[in-house]
């Protein structure tokens, strides 16, 4: 029978993926649903030993490289969005100063 505490434990999850190796039970990913309906999703690994009847959660550095990873190129795909508003604002802003020029030109003539 698996335990049922422990820091460890996985929360209720749904479309996971679950092996038993050796004296272990692997379970991997799947998501969980909040109760705001919002469905949040797991990339965390959890291990149940058969042996010592508890909960692993073993820390994985691939994770963390590639949430920071996710995240800088979030920040830089913002930054990105930002000047490309900036540029598209300037030149507005260079074209509408040239309309008027050339209105105040027509109107002299």
């Amino acid at each position: 029978m698996l335990a049922m505490g422990g820091e460890n434990k996985p929360p209720p999850l749904i479309g996971h993926c679950l092996v038993v190796y050796e004296d272990r039970l692997w379970v991997f990913g799947g998501h969980t649903s909040a109760k705001d309906g919002k469905n949040l999703f797991s990339d965390r690994l959890y291990v149940y030993n058969f042996k010592t009847h508890s909960w692993e959660a073993p820390f994985s550095v691939g994770n963390q490289k590639n949430k920071q990873t996710r995240r800088k190129k979030k920040k830089n795909n913002q930054n990105k969005k930002k000047n490309n508003k900036k540029k598209k604002n300037r030149r507005k802003l260079k074209i509408n100063k040239q309309k008027k020029k050339e209105k105040n030109r027509r109107r002299k003539r």
